[in-house]
């Protein structure tokens, strides 16, 4: 009897045994379960991505790329320099159009160039018209060439900007011992100062650009008209745009720079 009783009491240890290793086995099991189903989303997904096919096709674009062009493994690429040929401005036409096609006044618009003694550039009304006076300066001497500049390319690049340009009149100065001069007329739908002083600052940007490398332009004259009259004459020397451009001066000390002239309507 005693036998069959501790033989009882086994059975009934390791059956609950069992069951608590059961019960302590039930969370981990579940846990990794769901580990399981988690790992299975994600790469149903987005499948894992292959870096080492990416490397593969990055390496047969780039031999396919040096077999066409005969370029070589860490040769430096440079881009071609667009060249254009220089062209020869005319001579300045008498007047303008104005936007509506007419001519303008010839007595406002003539600009008359004289060599004072005084170095102070300014416009000043005449019998005939508004003048600009130009002083001189001791400056080095520049090479006596004639403006460099396609007109008909400089007219679509400032019209590609915005700027209404209904003439464009150049003087070749340096052939008789003044200064080149590129004058642009504009039709503004704005009386605003600054926003013709930034019209202008665009318009001496562009000229650079076309003139760079060559430095044939010394003064930039801009003419701007309102409502087919006009307005105002903003005058800048390429020089003063350069300490600008080259942050050697503000902007408001290029500003200080030009010489500006409303014109009596």
């Amino acid at each position: 009897m005693a036998r069959g009783q501790e033989g009882k009491r086994a059975k009934t240890f390791h059956v609950s045994t069992d069951y608590s290793q059961l019960i302590n086995f039930q969370p981990s099991l579940v846990v990794i379960l769901i580990c399981i189903c988690f790992s299975f989303l994600s790469c149903g997904v987005k499948a894992p991505e292959d870096y080492y096919l990416r490397l593969l096709a990055m390496e047969k674009a780039g031999e396919q790329e040096r077999s066409e062009t005969g370029r070589k493994i860490g040769e430096i690429v440079t881009p071609e320099e667009s060249l254009e040929p220089m062209v020869i401005a005319l001579q300045p036409q008498e007047k303008a159009l104005s936007s509506s096609g007419k001519r303008l006044n010839s007595d406002l618009i003539e600009m008359i160039y004289t060599k004072t003694d005084g170095a102070k550039t300014e416009v000043a009304k005449g019998s005939s018209g508004y003048s600009v006076i130009r002083g001189t300066e001791s400056k080095p001497i520049l090479s006596v060439v004639p403006i460099g500049i396609n007109k008909e390319m400089l007219e679509k690049s400032l019209k590609d900007k915005n700027i209404k340009v209904i003439g464009i009149i150049t003087k070749d100065g340096r052939l008789d011992g003044e200064k080149n001069l590129v004058q642009v007329h504009f039709v503004s739908e704005t009386m605003s100062d600054d926003a013709l002083y930034e019209k202008f600052l665009y318009i001496c940007a562009i000229i650079y650009g076309h003139d760079m490398g060559k430095n044939t332009v010394d003064t930039v004259m801009g003419f701007v008209i309102v409502e087919d009259f006009p307005y105002m004459v903003l005058e800048g020397k390429m020089e003063d745009y350069v300490d600008f451009a080259d942050k050697k001066i503000l902007y408001r000390d290029w500003i200080s720079r030009l010489t500006i002239k409303k014109l009596e309507q």
